[in-house]
């Protein structure tokens, strides 16, 4: 149930953050905004990487400490409400600024849930579960990322915008019973004593994390760094792309509606890839592996697009399955890379390396339009563009990336640690005590 909750509060705060930028021909005539203040739906979009920028730390605090999670879901959850109030008053009196703020505040409540993925995933399953979970996690964003773009053109402006308010008004009393009076006590306090295997919750590794190490300490980890840079970037491309599509297949002959559609199959195929990249990860905890064939995949098929894509008015099927092909790589590498960056980390708490992926990510997310906006750059230039990095991401990960997987010896020493703890034979534990 509280995977339910977190999924369903992600999934209406990336509805929100992408209402304005997927209706932009709505927005402009909703704001009556002239030829060159055509900006100004973009900064509906962008200002929620901002507002993220400006949670990101607080976030990663909150989430760390004694039930993190549940404060960092209320957080979020309260945030989306009066997100929702501010664009439903400011769409009404059509007053920018106040619809500004509202979207501020969206980008204020996304650290809170989306660097928890890995942490909920850690707190409420056991480690042959957690992989699945933390794609779950993922797979709220993208259905909401997804949803908009069917819901936008069904139900139409101000019916959408109402409805996230009168969502948000129903999650946040939900969440606050459900946590209050339901929720299991997953969340210990963090502490450098390691608690005994019997008193752990489930999912737990054999050492505590360390609440109380500074940020600063996860760069000590080689592999952390070139990991949380490269896939940072991959990730920030791929929101990137995630809002500029629509914008730049007008451009060629597309309809807002056809763009949808095209956009929306390079989510929904990254959402059935979050489900099987899960399952593996379980399995066969190959993170090095999955994370370079997500890279290698994705620039094939960055290069693969920016070549069938073309002027026209009709979306092509080769089109559709080159956008499939390259949601599925790009939005299953978050889920590696959150896995991957718990593990090499570790004992520092997940939501702090997630955090500072995210923020990576979310800071390409805030540049990369404003320079696509500055340079004039067309779909297929940024597609090979695109195609360029990733193929020397993936190169340099090839020879650099050489992960330890500390939080997995955790897990296995403590294992072995309750299995002879748990003997009747005096002996046997003398000698293990040795």
């Amino acid at each position: 149930m509280t995977l339910l909750l977190y999924s369903l509060g992600v999934v209406l705060n990336f509805v929100m953050w992408l209402t304005y930028s997927t209706l932009g021909n709505e927005t402009r005539e909703l704001f009556d905004l002239k030829e060159g203040e055509s900006w100004k739906v973009g900064a509906l979009g962008t200002v929620v990487g901002a507002g993220y920028m400006i949670a990101a730390a607080p976030a990663s605090y909150t989430l760390a400490q004694r039930h993190g999670l549940r404060k960092g879901m209320l957080c979020s959850s309260a945030c989306n409400v009066l997100a929702g109030i501010l664009r439903y008053i400011g769409q009404v009196a059509t007053i920018y600024v106040l619809v500004l703020c509202g979207q501020l505040l969206v980008g204020l409540a996304q650290p809170f849930v989306m660097a928890a993925a890995a942490q909920l995933s850690n707190e409420c399953f056991g480690p042959t579960e957690r992989g699945l979970a933390t794609s779950i996690a993922i797979l709220a964003q993208v259905i909401g990322q997804a949803l908009v773009f069917l819901l936008g053109p069904a139900v139409g402006f101000y019916p959408l915008v109402l409805g996230e308010l009168v969502a948000c008004g129903l999650h946040l009393p939900l969440l606050w019973l459900w946590l209050l009076c339901g929720a299991k006590d997953h969340a210990a306090a963090p502490s450098t004593e390691a608690s005994s295997p019997r008193s752990r919750p489930r999912g737990w590794a054999s050492a505590a994390r360390d609440a109380t190490l500074p940020c600063n300490a996860l760069w000590t980890h080689p592999a952390f760094v070139v990991l949380a840079l490269s896939s940072g970037v991959c990730i920030g491309l791929f929101w990137s792309l995630a809002l500029v599509f629509v914008e730049l297949l007008g451009p060629l002959g597309y309809s807002e509606t056809q763009a949808g559609y095209a956009t929306f199959a390079f989510l929904l195929a990254g959402g059935v890839s979050l489900v099987g990249i899960g399952i593996v990860l379980d399995r066969t905890h190959a993170y090095r592996s999955a994370t370079l064939g997500c890279i290698y995949v994705a620039c094939v098929c960055s290069l693969a697009l920016a070549l069938v894509i073309e002027p026209g008015d009709v979306v092509s099927p080769g089109l559709l399955a080159a956008c499939a092909v390259l949601g599925m790589a790009l939005t299953a590498l978050q889920a590696v890379a959150l896995e991957t960056a718990a593990e090499v980390t570790y004992p520092m708490p997940e939501a702090t390396s997630s955090g500072v992926v995210l923020a990576i990510a979310t800071g390409l997310y805030i540049g990369l339009p404003l320079l696509v906006e500055a340079t004039k750059l067309s779909l297929k230039g940024l597609l090979f563009a695109s195609a360029a990095v990733l193929g020397g991401i993936a190169l340099l990960l090839s020879v650099t990336f050489r992960p330890h997987y500390r939080r997995r010896e955790a897990e296995q020493d403590g294992g072995a640690t309750a299995s002879d703890s748990t003997t009747s034979n005096p002996i046997e534990i003398a000698i293990t005590s040795r």
